[in-house]
């Protein structure tokens, strides 16, 4: 159900659309290919991966007594998935303020079962349940598995826009563990399921060798207007894949990765 026209909307008045029962889909396709070696490729490593996911702000919450949030609720479901393992769905705490939009806190159900390596030669971290967290890490959500049912505060927050958006503004993500740098480098108009939106083109910049330099085996790019984010697309170049889970088991493989995540439908209120 997409009830809003997108004509409703002047693109420089952007602000993250933050209201109860707000919702989107999504449709997230992952593909993983030059396998090295090839014989290492198998029926637990198909071509494609393709998982529906479901967002919707249902409610609103206070943290820390003080900070007004609005709570994402995240529901997955596998459409062609037959790796052997469980999925992260999330609740994200999101507030928006003059000068941008936060995550303060978020929730993860389910446990992963499996660890993610990249450049095993220069860097040191590594990412959990062998595909799908890698994405998640990707997409820079950085994601980790309380010891009970509470949320896990981001301290500070961080902060996912910078208002108002500008082509040319960039503003560091994260310093640690490892850097993030978001940069508006244009606005393109983007056809998707869901309709065709414009957009401002949000590039990730990473450095996970803690060199001065971002890394060029890794490329994300997200596309958000103001119905949301309405496209993703992550290109990630020579994996390395190990066994086991923490501390990562004996090195397996190398592999490329690219996700693309495209929005079917939405309802903004």
């Amino acid at each position: 159900m997409n009830p809003v026209s997108s004509d409703k909307y002047d693109i420089e008045q952007f602000q993250f659309p933050l209201s109860i029962n707000n919702q989107w889909e999504y449709i997230q396709k992952e593909c993983y290919f030059n396998f090295n070696p090839d014989s290492m490729k198998s029926d637990n490593w198909p071509d494609t991966l393709v998982i529906k996911i479901e967002q919707k702000i249902t409610a609103e919450c206070i943290l820390h007594d003080t900070v007004h949030t609005y709570l994402i609720r995240e529901n997955i479901t596998p459409i062609v998935y037959t790796l052997n393992r469980e999925f992260n769905e999330k609740d994200l705490y999101y507030a928006n303020s003059e000068d941008g939009l936060y995550e303060f806190g978020y929730y993860l159900r389910k446990k992963p079962n499996s660890w993610f390596k990249i450049k095993p030669e220069k860097s040191k971290y590594h990412f959990n349940n062998t595909n799908r967290n890698h994405s998640d890490y990707m997409k820079s959500n950085m994601l980790f598995f309380s010891k009970d049912d509470s949320i896990n505060y981001r301290v500070p927050p961080i902060q996912i826009l910078q208002y108002p958006l500008e082509v040319n503004k960039e503003w560091c993500f994260r310093e640690h563990p490892i850097k993030i740098v978001k940069k508006i480098v244009g606005i393109e108009k983007v056809k998707v399921p869901a309709g065709e939106f414009d957009c401002y083109k949000i590039q990730s910049f990473y450095d996970f060798d803690e060199d001065g330099n971002w890394d060029e085996n890794v490329t994300v790019y997200d596309y958000m207007s103001q119905f949301g984010l309405i496209l993703r697309k992550i290109s990630s170049k020579k994996i390395a894949v190990s066994g086991g889970v923490n501390p990562p088991g004996e090195f397996l493989f190398y592999v490329d990765h690219e996700l693309k995540q495209e929005l079917i439908s939405y309802n903004i209120n």
